[in-house]
């Protein structure tokens, strides 16, 4: 089962504290790295070269963290876009079963119990015109920001 971004974004959350205990450590080798080449050891150049490939790779890994980082907060957004255009879409499909119904009133009171069913229903369309137009501004910014995405996003 695919992990949904929320549960991704805990285990980075997770992964963060680590990173600081971690760059706690970086900071230590360094301090000692630079403590063994003042003292002029024989092995200065090799210590060198590990604190400096050590850290090398260190940031390496943080620049690949946050690219991670950066592609979870967009996957977020666009997990939030679809997710409201589904229930957009769900309250839609709501109203059609209701408007595809038969009733006939019979008598008076039906009459007008099924004029007020019709007013409640365009008052709710009303609302879902409000939505529809919110998730058009939506869609355009986050095809403007994520274009690579831009064909999904203004399909959904």
């Amino acid at each position: 089962m695919p992990l949904i971004p929320q549960a991704l974004q805990r285990k980075l959350d997770d992964v963060d504290s680590d990173i600081r205990f971690d760059d706690s450590r970086i900071k230590t080798m360094n301090a000692l790295a630079d403590k063994l080449v003042r003292q002029g050891r024989s092995d200065a150049r090799s210590v060198q070269q590990k604190r400096d490939d050590l850290n090398q790779r260190w940031r390496a890994m943080q620049g690949a963290l946050d690219e991670y980082r950066q592609d979870l907060f967009t996957a977020l957004e666009i997990h939030a876009f679809n997710r409201d255009v589904d229930d957009t879409e769900g309250r839609i499909s709501e109203k059609m079963i209701l408007l595809n119904a038969a009733d006939e009133g019979k008598n008076l009171p039906q009459v007008e119990a099924l004029q007020r069913r019709q007013e409640a229903i365009e008052r709710d369309l009303t609302a879902i015109e409000g939505k529809l137009k919110e998730h058009d501004v939506e869609a355009r910014k986050l095809s403007t920001k994520y274009s690579d995405m831009a064909s999904t996003i203004r399909g959904k």
